[in-house]
């Protein structure tokens, strides 16, 4: 499921297209946030790529 849009994900898809799987940082790398476990979600290559490097995102934005 993306944790952006609560979508599933489709997982034999590629980026870039839109339904592929990417992993989004909750908290933005360029925000402080860490490469880590903790701060990494699942999300559709498209909502990963419209959130860009906010700290809130919904569908709607």
């Amino acid at each position: 499921m993306c944790h952006l849009c609560g979508e599933v994900i489709d997982r034999e898809q590629t980026a870039p297209q839109p339904l592929a799987p990417t992993l989004d940082h909750v908290i933005p790398i360029a925000r402080g946030g860490g490469h880590t476990m903790v701060n990494v979600r699942a999300a559709h290559f498209i909502c990963n790529s419209s959130k860009s490097d906010r700290m809130e995102w919904s569908p709607a934005a």
